[in-house]
């Protein structure tokens, strides 16, 4: 049983670290950090300077560095000369405490700056020690500082490379930043392995040709030569008899590339040709080390042609078409823009139709006289009396049918007027033809309302996308620029701290204010006042928030730079005096871009009914502000959704305060919303709206009212309930209650409107904001 659990538990073990997973990067990242490691420590650059093993060590995060420091030790002890290693050992101890310090530190343990800073000042600070001690001369005290710089450099770059490596994404999807860490990285290894003979092979060498036999074939020619150019130049800087063997490899490179489209075998099997004819040319010249680099050239395509294809796919592919140009945030504005227009056109469509459809069949009652006139009359002798010389008195007689009609919804003959009875000998008929033409002037109005409620609800709803379209068009273009660099440092700090996002953007708006918007599958764990705090101090910025909100299986987390002003909130809510649940809903909420909303909602009547209609209401203004989405969009989809839910009346004002955070400018928007109240220094303002409320009638639309607030301003808004006084009594006790707390303002005049309201009443809510300087 024991031996089965065993089993088991290392089996488990085993898969976890080959599944797809975040927890399965890291596992392989740490089992392939001590080999590197002793790989690292052993590499050595002309002079026999050896910074890789230190600057890998510093390099990688979390357990990777510690076991990438472990091969580095045994590297640096068991490969080349130890006493002149011992150094290095010295710098590995130093790192290993740095690490260890800095890992409560996610600012600091994230940073590639301090980390190369650290790992150059302490590789040149043990340095400056041994020359010091041992009386070594000047050029030793160079060697050594050269040796240091290399190493903070390297780290810089493999920082960035390791990261990426460790997020698991394709090789297309780096950035520039990462692009340049994994290629000058790969310059540094393929610079040490130049210096590394094994038999008759040099691993640099053999590296490069199976590399630009992978650019020619995934990539082009010129790909190939510019990627032998810079492999040239790691090779010569290694050995400066590399430099014609660089040269023929890049030239084979490219000429290989050009007829890649053959395929891999016939690729390979130029390549091997051009460099045997380059080795003839060269070998009369004289050129031993060509002879040596052909078998390199061998090997490197024996390499190329054993590699799987699912190996060789990873490889970036050239990207046909032209980049992605700086102006793609406006090309996609203004197909936002042109979609939003697209929308109006098709409201405008619908309302043709429809207007088209009113003008088909029965109008009106008169039309239902006027078809069983044609219907009974058309035959009958007396029709020359009743419609040529008594036309009148007939239509008269018509008109009398028209309350018995809409009383009993049919007419009998004893409802005839006597103008029929007395002279009418076709009564019956009559009678039964008004019954059936009123049957389908009744059936065809109702069939004209659904139209009409349909047309009324598709057009709101084109015409409430077309708004939030636009709304997106707008933001878009508000985008100054994103910070590629510090969005991928963000993302390698919530990495360091347990977290997987999808996406991070750091945005810098026209007015230079950020905002840092994360994606991911699942709210971020950490504390969200923790979490501002590492984000302040990694982007430079004071931030504030989060606002997050969640739609499927995606959740933003943004946080905004935080503004100069903030708000001290209080409310007050009473139901009425026959009610257990209030009518009225209210919320307030900071968004992603710095501005500060307070949403009070009034359902129709009391009670839970009242409710639901208030509830929804605020529930949709909060997700599609929080989304982004305008004031206009959501109000139009509102209305909408309040039309068609029952087929009873149900209505609910909005009323929204929209404070911007950094300019003072504050934005009033009611749709059938009671009067707000703006006091400043004992002085009070009313602000009032004769719009309609939401769920009546389309085209429903906000008053809005601007003011510009200082601070100390007190804000008050208010349902239709706190109103059982006259407003000039309410200016006169809030500026009496204004210099109190907001909660003690909103429960004060609460308890106004209590005491002096009449019958059953109305549900109260109060809503009170303080501005003051944050």
């Amino acid at each position: 049983m024991l031996r089965a659990e065993i089993g088991n538990r290392l089996l488990k073990g085993w898969k976890s670290i080959w599944c797809r997973t975040r927890e399965g990067r890291e596992m392989r990242a740490v089992l392939a950090a001590f080999p590197a490691g002793i790989l690292a420590a052993g590499l050595a650059l002309p002079g026999g300077l050896r910074p890789f093993g230190m600057a890998l060590s510093m390099a990688l995060p979390g357990s990777a560095a510690l076991a990438a420091l472990g091969g580095s030790v045994v590297g640096y002890t068991v490969l080349g000369d130890f006493a002149d290693n011992l150094s290095r050992v010295a710098v590995l101890a130093l790192i290993l405490g740095v690490k260890l310090l800095s890992d409560s530190v996610p600012r600091l343990r994230s940073s590639p700056a301090f980390l190369a800073a650290m790992a150059g000042l302490l590789c040149g600070a043990v340095t400056g020690i041994r020359c010091t001690l041992s009386s070594l001369g000047a050029g030793e005290w160079l060697f050594g500082m050269a040796e240091a710089a290399l190493t903070g450099g390297i780290t810089w770059f493999a920082f960035h490379a390791s990261r990426f490596i460790l997020s698991g994404r394709r090789p297309g999807e780096a950035t520039a930043v990462q692009r340049a860490g994994l290629i000058l990285t790969g310059l540094s290894v393929l610079m040490g392995l130049s210096g590394v003979r094994a038999a008759l092979f040099v691993p640099g060498r053999v590296i490069t040709c199976a590399i630009l036999l992978l650019c020619g074939e995934r990539r082009s020619a010129q790909s190939a030569a510019e990627t032998g150019i810079c492999c040239t130049a790691a090779l010569t800087a290694a050995d400066p008899a590399n430099m014609l063997v660089g040269a023929v490899y890049t030239a084979c490179g490219y000429w290989a590339g050009c007829l890649a489209s053959l395929g891999r075998v016939r690729q390979g099997f130029v390549f091997i040709a051009l460099g045997l004819a380059a080795v003839l040319v060269g070998g009369g010249l004289g050129q031993a080390e060509l002879v040596r680099g052909y078998f390199d050239l061998l090997l490197g395509t024996a390499v190329f042609l054993a590699l799987p294809e699912r190996v060789r796919r990873r490889f970036p592919a050239h990207r046909r078409g032209r980049p992605v140009s700086s102006a793609g945030t406006g090309r996609t504005a203004a197909r936002l823009r042109f979609s939003a227009g697209t929308l109006i056109d098709l409201e405008k469509t619908v309302e043709a139709v429809s207007k088209k459809l009113f003008e088909t069949g029965v109008c009106s009652i008169d039309g239902v006289y006027t078809g069983a006139s044609e219907k009974v009359c058309r035959k009958c002798g007396l029709k020359l009396f009743c419609w040529d010389t008594a036309c009148n008195q007939t239509r008269e007689a018509f008109a009398k049918l028209t309350p018995v009609l809409k009383a009993k919804g049919a007419v009998t003959a004893e409802d005839l007027p006597a103008y029929f009875t007395d002279r009418c000998p076709k009564t019956a008929d009559l009678t039964a033809a008004v019954n059936g033409l009123y049957t389908q002037f009744i059936s065809r109005e109702a069939a004209r309302r659904k139209v009409a409620q349909a047309k009324q609800v598709a057009a709101e709803q084109f015409e409430g996308i077309s708004d939030m379209l636009a709304e997106f068009s707008g933001e878009l273009r508000e985008i100054a620029s994103i910070d590629s660099a510090l969005s991928e440092r963000v993302a390698g700090m919530l990495r360091e701290m347990g977290e997987d996002p999808e996406e991070v953007y750091c945005i810098l708006d026209r007015y230079d204010r950020m905002r840092v918007e994360i994606y991911s599958e699942s709210p971020l764990k950490p504390e969200a006042a923790c979490l501002r705090e590492e984000l302040s101090a990694l982007t430079e910025r004071p931030l504030d928030g989060p606002c997050t909100v969640s739609a499927e299986d995606v959740t933003r987390t943004a946080f905004f730079e935080q503004a100069r002003l903030k708000v001290d909130y209080g409310c007050c809510q009473l139901t009425a005096r026959a009610g257990k649940i209030s009518g009225d809903c209210c919320d307030t909420f900071s968004d992603g871009k710095g501005f500060y909303h307070m949403i009070l909602s009034d359902g129709m009547g009391t009670g839970g009914r009242a409710a639901v209609d208030a509830i929804m209401t605020v529930s949709f203004v909060l997700r599609l502000i929080k989304a982004g989405f305008g004031f206009d969009a959501a109000l139009k989809l509102i209305n909408s959704s309040l039309l068609i839910r029952t087929g009873e009346e149900t209505l609910a004002t909005l009323d929204i305060g929209c404070i911007d955070l950094y300019t003072g400018r504050m934005e009033f928007l009611k749709a059938g919303a009671a009067p707000s109240f703006l006091c400043r220094e004992g002085k009070v303002a009313e602000i009032t709206g004769s719009s309609l409320p939401a769920g009546i009638l389309q085209g429903i639309h906000y008053d809005r009212r601007s003011v510009r607030l200082r601070e100390g301003d007190l804000i008050v808004m208010m349902s239709d309930g706190a109103m059982t006084v006259a407003p000039d009594w309410m200016k006169e006790e809030l500026a009496l209650a204004s210099g109190e707390p907001p909660q003690k303002v909103a429960e004060r005049l609460a308890q106004l409107a209590k005491r002096n309201e009449r019958g059953p009443g109305d549900d109260i809510t109060v809503m009170a904001a303080r501005i003051v300087l944050a």
